[in-house]
């Protein structure tokens, strides 16, 4: 999706999203956060979402019909999201 030899998309323009220097995050109904690993499959995040045993029903998010995962460049942009959304779901 970002290959490194292709021109930055149009929104990006501080070039931040770069192949090997993002980062992507599930969420759950439960409003927890998952990091993706490079090398997980969809099946991967979705037992990962599921939860353990002997704990509430969870499972990944979905809004319109589409499962929610977000893309952030690492660094500053990612601490400050994830900040800001472990605040939201302590309201």
């Amino acid at each position: 999706m970002f290959p490194p030899e292709a021109p930055p998309p149009q929104w990006d323009s501080k070039g931040e999203y770069v192949d090997g220097q993002l980062i992507i995050y599930a969420m759950t109904h439960r409003k927890r956060l998952l990091k993706v690993g490079k090398k997980m499959t969809l099946r991967d995040v979705c037992k990962a979402a599921k939860g353990e045993d002997g704990q509430p029903k969870d499972g990944l998010e979905v809004k319109d019909g589409c499962l929610t995962f977000v893309v952030l460049p690492k660094g500053e942009v990612e601490k400050k999201w994830v900040d800001e959304y472990k605040g939201s779901r302590e309201v």
